[in-house]
């Protein structure tokens, strides 16, 4: 049974893990929240991911195994 990923940004550090792992069998891609769900990705999106604009969706869904947040913070 795959482990579950949900990730937590979708940009150029979260395309390089979804890159990195999406041939792997024993890794599954469920959700990637991005700030914008229009915007298209640098990346081919797993087959079977959703792409959600809420954290919250990938933070609270059982059926996530593991969480990785590598969204950045925008500074003032």
């Amino acid at each position: 049974m795959p482990l579950t990923l949900g990730l937590v940004g979708g940009g150029v550090v979260g395309g390089g893990i979804v890159e990195m792992l999406r041939n792997n069998p024993e890794i599954k891609f469920a959700k990637i929240c991005v700030r914008d769900t229009s915007k298209k990705r640098d990346y081919e999106v797993p087959e079977g991911c959703i792409i959600v604009g809420d954290h919250n969706e990938v933070v609270n869904d059982p059926s996530i195994d593991l969480v990785v947040e590598v969204m950045g913070v925008l500074c003032s």
